[in-house]
């Protein structure tokens, strides 16, 4: 971040007071006790001279810090001038508050030592880094009214990290203790905040049938709390200043890694196309703007949401709208704490975005809710359909007509018809209530339906396998409803048939091809049609893969060459 968090949070109870009373001194006022103001506009020289601690040395040639220090690994004075009016609080002290200031310093107060913080040096083996936080207090003879010194000298070999010198918290003691006090509630609420929605996100991921968006969710908000960890750990354990290094790296990793994270889980949330060349640009606007100009926010990120969440809109994806008030929400709150608000905005901005997303995903369950029960009751007609299909009166009254001519000229033949029609009803029987099953039983059961389809017609049917993976799976009786479809529109009477059935896997995708030759077929080819009317097969297939993988399932068909082609495709990702 730009300023520390500390400075950040003290700053909400800062009056500061520029360029009033005796030249460049800035004014305190005594009489209002509980108050402390900022010490700003410092002036400074690189270099080495004890007689830069005293109150007369004439430092007017002297640059003025009006911005972030960019500390180099050498030693340097800071001059400032504070006039101090009224009475004195008979029960407070003035005191300063240093934080995340370079590897070591020494404060003087009107050209005496006032306090070290570490070890001054002149390289880095004489130089010791002081602590992260260092509290300083006056005595109450040494803050008489009147105008007074502060020179600061330091060096920064441990660390050459620019930080917060610019504004140092100077007044009475109790009042900074209870702002710094008081400002460890916003972070730990905001650790807290993301706590809830990671675990809450986790498990939506654990119980929600694993969906990659939540679990991208749950990622984005354990590294927040990360950060959050990372910002308040010095609060709450000693630390010395090199503790900056470490603290800056994890922000230069965190801070893209999260919006691309939040960026992929937007996206792949409302299913957009093109989901990696969102990504793509989600994440050159997360790390671009960092390494070349140093900007370590989410700015650009959050205006390419808006417009994804936008476009989601457009499209009707349910809880679009709450995701874009979030996201704008966050938006504001962004540039409102870059402006100089405080630390409270970022936390009322992100709790506002967290409790949008969360709404939105409420409706997306409960959409996902009404579409389940619609799916069951489509799944148990479904199940009725298939036995019904498997039991029609034409189809029993046909074998059994088969079974008793066979009786007469083959009894060992009409046995087999009488088993593989058992065996069929057993193995349909068995399924009809799956979403998903084997797809190496349901080639058992096609197998079965062919052997008993060739001894009712006399002729032999045959299917071939090409590539069949031992863990592919396929909702029940949809190959078997497409090989009764190529032997009822693909052969004539007494003809032999030919299935081939196989399986390629491709970047998660499993791709079935199921193709039988046919006289019927070539006839059509040869007559240049290949068209072809969708019954009542097609449409169960369908339904089928439509309740087993929503959206994520591809079907085609057709004449190719003579042979009847089925093509599909099943996205398990």
């Amino acid at each position: 971040m730009r300023k520390t968090i500390l400075i950040l949070l003290l700053s909400l109870f800062v009056v500061p007071l520029y360029g009033q009373g005796n030249g460049d001194a800035q004014q305190f006022d005594l009489s209002q006790h509980n108050h402390f103001i900022l010490l700003a506009a410092w002036k400074t020289m690189v270099g080495d001279n004890e007689s830069w601690s005293q109150p007369g040395f004439d430092d007017s040639d002297w640059e003025t810090l009006t911005a972030a220090a960019d500390y180099q690994p050498d030693i340097r004075w800071y001059r400032k001038k504070v006039v101090l009016n009224g009475s004195q609080d008979d029960y407070d002290i003035l005191a300063f508050y240093f934080t995340s200031i370079p590897s070591a310093f020494e404060i003087y107060w009107d050209g005496e030592l006032l306090a070290k913080n570490g070890v001054v040096g002149n390289n880095l083996a004489t130089e010791t880094p002081g602590d992260y936080r260092k509290m300083i207090k006056l005595k109450r003879e040494q803050t008489l009214p009147g105008e007074h010194l502060i020179a600061v000298r330091l060096s920064n070999h441990h660390t050459s990290i620019a930080s917060g010198f610019l504004s140092i918290p100077f007044g009475y003691f109790n009042p900074i203790q209870t702002a710094l006090n008081e400002m460890v509630y916003f972070p730990v609420f905001n650790f807290g905040v993301f706590l809830l929605a990671f675990l809450f996100s986790l498990a939506l991921f654990l119980g929600g049938g694993k969906q990659r968006p939540y679990l991208i969710f749950s990622l984005y908000c354990f590294l927040c709390m990360i950060g959050m960890a990372f910002s308040v750990y010095p609060i709450f354990q000693d630390a010395d200043v090199t503790y900056l290094i470490p603290q800056r790296m994890i922000t230069f990793i965190l801070v893209p890694a999260t919006g691309i994270l939040l960026g992929g889980f937007f996206i792949l949330n409302f299913q957009l196309e093109n989901k990696y060349l969102h990504i793509g640009i989600i994440t050159a606007l997360a790390i671009l703007p960092m390494v070349f100009f140093g900007l370590q926010d989410q700015l650009f990120e959050l205006i390419y949401l808006a417009g994804v969440a936008i476009y989601a809109i457009s499209q009707k994806k349910v809880g679009s709208i709450s995701t874009l008030i979030g996201i704008l929400g966050l938006l504001t709150m962004l540039i409102i704490f870059y402006w100089g608000f405080q630390w409270y905005v970022y936390t009322a901005g992100i709790t506002f975005f967290l409790v949008c997303v969360v709404f939105a995903t409420s409706r997306q369950l409960k959409k996902e809710h009404q579409l389940h029960e619609a799916s069951r009751l489509r799944s148990a007609r479904l199940e009725a359909e298939l036995l019904k299909k498997n039991i029609q009166p034409h189809f029993l009254m046909n074998t059994l007509l088969s079974i008793m001519s066979w009786i007469k000229q083959d009894p060992n033949k009409a046995i087999k018809l009488i088993k593989a029609l058992a065996e069929e009803f057993r193995m349909i029987n068995k399924i009809s209530s799956e979403r998903e099953i084997s797809l190496h039983d349901e080639i058992a059961l096609c197998r079965t339906h062919l052997e008993l389809m060739g001894c009712r017609k006399d002729v032999n049917y045959e299917l071939h396998e090409e590539n069949i993976p031992d863990d592919a799976k396929i909702p029940p009786m949809v190959i078997h409803t497409l090989i009764e479809n190529g032997l009822t529109h693909a052969y004539q009477t007494g003809e032999n048939g030919q299935f081939t059935l196989s399986c390629e896997k491709d970047n998660g995708s499993l791709h079935y091809r199921l193709k039988n030759d046919g006289s019927r077929l070539l006839k059509q080819h040869e007559n240049g049609n290949s068209s072809v009317v969708e019954g009542m097969g097609l449409k169960y297939v369908k339904a089928r893969l439509e309740e087993r993988y929503p959206n994520k399932w591809q079907l085609d068909y057709g004449i190719e060459e003579g042979n009847w082609e089925v093509n599909i495709i099943i996205d398990k990702n």
